[in-house]
């Protein structure tokens, strides 16, 4: 991708990030606010609307307070005068007052006088709401005080009825206390509407008596005990408010349902819309401007740059030069471009060279590593050869044969020189028998070298063959090439009797059977310097797949946490002899190249260590496997 194009993308790409944020900042912070301005004017309209109705509470109490705070009322109650009933309740006074009912009790709570009045009809009706003798300590007659009072809401057959019940005193709001007077004004369809034109809000209230429907259900279940929360509900055109009305028992009386048109929200959105196109069209004309500017100042004389090495790189001609004039930071990289092709041929040559030695390197020391392994075994029997030939009595053998060798011996001592003789002779043909059976071990292990060497290649080596083997003779293989090793440390190896089933591998051999040496060398030795007797190693095999894993778990001295990635890194080594952090490197590298894994895991330092090795089943080609 060119330059050019990275660069409008880059452009491109961040208007866009700049848009998507603003709108997203719109989105996120702006409009909410929008949307809580209007859900808070959904709230106001239904607490006005509650306002309204507590008003009409508040109008009634005051026309309560007025005839109960009066003489004439006062003496009604206890001698029930028609003077005062013709003059005071008739169907005028409810119609002047939007009153439905009022109802006189006197101070025993019987019934001196009640009535309802239908104002639609104009006509006064039988309603039996309050009865005729109240109960004692019935909330709405019992009055302690001259100036208590109950307000509220009642449930009605004919709807919710708003009340106020005050005690009858005389005109100085003095006592005695002689009844109480309450006075009624039923929630009708016309006073809602005449709250509706006060308040200017479009609500309307709904009943939640028995007949109540499923929603009604829904909105009930939501609402807390002891709360009169506000309950809002949106959708695409309006927000529907839910305030609860309870009546003077503090149970549902009804909810007053408000309905808020979304202006507010519609006008945010315009408004959203509009600062992000504007953002847009602003962030287009600065990127055609910036296009402008960086395809004159920038992409031409980098292009430019990018030719020059293009050239040189595809040539190379080390004499090619940009001698740019320009004193900015693209004229100072093409006379940094310039001075590195006349070093270019030199690092080149150079470079080159220590590739060379550090491959030479690198395998020598795995070469070395292997053979150093494969010549362990080999220092133990020859040490003992050369230590059971300084135990023979050579030169006194030399000296009885020089002796039998003369004629004047005398019969007792030639008898001692040769029983001498035949105990030298019979040490020395015991040793002889025993170091066939050690040359036998050393050139096995010669072999052994010699094959390493012969697949050690210094500049390219050649494919390693691949046989067909089974595991168990292969762990077989390693445990007899480090016979003496097992033997001096008295290790135990418990192989699974599963191997077999695992069926023949197709692979390298030669160095999956150094990996597996190495594996059991390393183990032995963490045994040893674990000093855990009996030392054990248990090798079990898993298929899994297309690919075997052998386990190799010992009771020798663990590895540390933090160890156990690092000890498959080269140098790294956890010995204080012998160390030099090759082995699990060039195992590690060998079975990764054999499309294997050779990972280790331990409980920590004392508690022995697990080498798991993850090889294939089978190999098509081994050129890629280094030696």
């Amino acid at each position: 991708m060119k330059l050019r194009v990275k660069i409008t993308l880059v452009i491109l790409f961040i208007i866009g990030i700049y848009a998507v944020l603003d709108f997203a900042i719109q989105r996120l912070i702006i409009l909410p606010s929008f949307l809580e301005l209007e859900r808070e004017t959904a709230r106001q309209n239904l607490l006005r609307s509650r306002e309204a109705i507590q008003n009409e509470l508040e109008h009634l109490k005051l026309f309560t307070a007025d005839w109960s705070m009066w003489d004439d009322t006062y003496r009604f109650v206890q001698d029930k005068n028609q003077e005062y009933i013709d003059g005071n309740l008739q169907a005028n006074t409810f119609q002047m007052s939007k009153l439905n009912l009022l109802f006189f009790y006197n101070e025993t709570g019987n019934l001196v006088w009640g009535k309802y009045f239908d104002l639609k009809d104009a006509e006064f009706q039988e309603y039996d709401i309050f009865p005729e003798k109240t109960q004692p300590g019935d909330k709405l007659v019992g009055h302690q005080k001259t100036m208590d009072s109950v307000t509220g809401i009642m449930t009605t057959r004919q709807g919710p009825l708003l009340f106020a019940s005050m005690p009858v005193v005389t005109s100085a709001q003095e006592g005695p206390i002689k009844g109480t007077l309450i006075s009624g004004r039923l929630l009708t369809k016309e006073l809602e509407d005449k709250l509706v034109r006060q308040t200017h809000v479009s609500f309307n209230l709904v009943p939640v008596g028995q007949d109540k429907t499923e929603e009604i259900t829904q909105l009930l279940a939501n609402v807390p005990e002891g709360g009169d929360p506000l309950l809002i509900k949106a959708s695409a055109h309006e927000l529907t408010g839910y305030d609860l009305m309870r009546d003077y028992l503090s149970q549902p009386a009804f909810l007053i349902k408000a309905v808020t048109t979304r202006e507010i929200s519609s006008k945010g959105e315009q408004t959203l819309i509009m600062a992000v196109s504007s953002v847009v069209l602003a962030g287009t004309m600065v990127a055609l401007v910036l296009l402008g500017v960086m395809k004159h100042m920038v992409v031409q004389p980098l292009s430019k740059v990018a030719q020059h090495a293009q050239a040189v790189g595809g040539g190379p001609d080390y004499s090619l030069r940009l001698n740019s004039p320009r004193q900015d930071e693209i004229g100072l990289l093409a006379n940094e471009i310039d001075a590195m092709v006349e070093r270019l041929a030199y690092y080149q040559k150079r470079l080159a060279d220590q590739s060379y030695q550090a491959g030479m390197s690198e395998q020598a020391a795995a070469t070395l590593h292997n053979l150093r392994n494969a010549m362990v075994s080999l220092t133990v029997p020859l040490e003992t050869i050369h230590e059971r030939f300084s135990r023979l009595p050579q030169q006194e053998l030399s000296m009885a044969l020089e002796e039998l060798s003369g004629s004047s011996v005398d019969p007792a001592r030639r008898e001692a020189l040769e029983h001498f003789t035949r105990l030298g002779l019979r040490a020395w043909l015991e040793m002889a028998e025993d170091y066939q059976g050690t040359y036998a071990k050393v050139r096995e292990r010669i072999r052994l070298i010699e094959g390493i060497l012969s697949w050690q290649e210094t500049l390219s080596p050649s494919p390693l063959p691949l046989e067909y083997f089974f595991l168990d003779e292969l762990l077989e293989d390693a445990m007899r090439l480090e016979a003496n090793l097992f033997s001096q440390s008295q290790v135990q190896v418990v192989m699974d009797g599963e191997l077999r089933q695992i069926g023949h591998l197709h692979l390298p051999r030669v160095i999956l059977l150094q990996v597996v040496s190495n594996l059991f060398i390393n183990a032995v030795e963490a045994i040893a310097s674990g000093n855990n007797q009996p030392g054990t190693i248990h090798v079990k095999a898993q298929k899994m797949g297309q690919q075997v894993e052998l386990s190799f778990q010992d009771n020798g001295c663990g590895i540390e946490e933090q160890d156990l990635t690092r000890i498959f890194q080269r140098h790294f080594s956890t010995k204080t002899v012998w160390g030099r952090g090759v082995g699990l490197h060039w195992c590690a590298n060998v079975v990764n190249a054999m499309g294997g894994q050779l990972t280790a895991e331990s409980p920590g330092p004392g508690k022995g260590a697990t080498f798991r090795l993850l090889v294939p089943l089978a190999m098509e080609d081994s050129s890629h496997v280094p030696t």
